[in-house]
């Protein structure tokens, strides 16, 4: 009985050890959520907002063209793509996931950051990229722009962004998609 016990206790503690060895690998491939996005290049200096629009809407079902998104996303040369715009056209041209504005200048950026980390985790998990505008200069970028990108991943603070704009004329240092800490982006919105 004594020799039964003992070996019990063992198995337990060699599983225990086991369990606590595997954890914070389980841990982490838990925390990566992606969501498979097809990364689109702007055609032009303007169109960040209706190529943004493209690569949220396949993992949807829905498969348009930048000029074609131009009028539901409520894109003007002049004005650009604002967040209300965004949201009304993601909304208006599918039926699987409610998109709502965050504005996050109106907030802290610390706030707006884990905003984002939380809403990357709520979207992403249920297979909806998300629509950051940013105001500001990302690592890469040659000036501060006003800008849409498309979240398509989150893992602990970081992100995966797919980035319109890259490898554009001038914009030769960004990557079309790459991961990046939150504390690298100067949020404006979050479109999710």
């Amino acid at each position: 009985m004594k020799h039964a016990a003992g070996l019990l206790a063992r198995t337990v503690s060699v599983l225990a050890l086991a369990l606590a060895i595997a954890t914070p690998a389980t841990a982490a491939a838990q925390s990566r959520l992606e969501v498979p996005v097809t990364w689109s290049q702007q055609p032009d200096g303007t169109t960040c907002g209706p190529t943004t629009a493209k690569m949220l809407l396949g993992p949807l079902g829905v498969s348009m063209s930048v000029e074609q998104l131009k009028g539901p996303v409520g894109y003007y040369t002049s004005n650009q793509t604002n967040r209300w715009g965004m949201r009304n056209g993601l909304n208006q041209l599918q039926s699987r996931h409610t998109y709502r504005v965050i504005e996050a200048d109106k907030m802290d950026q610390g706030a707006a950051k884990d905003h984002l980390i939380q809403a990357a985790r709520d979207d992403l998990r249920y297979g909806v990229p998300i629509a950051l505008a940013i105001n500001g200069r990302m690592p890469g970028y040659p000036q501060s722009v006003d800008h849409w990108v498309a979240v398509a991943g989150v893992d602990g603070r970081s992100v995966l962004v797919h980035d319109p704009v890259a490898q554009r004329p001038g914009w030769k240092n960004v990557p079309a998609s790459r991961w990046l800490d939150v504390s690298q982006i100067p949020i404006k919105a979050i479109v999710m």
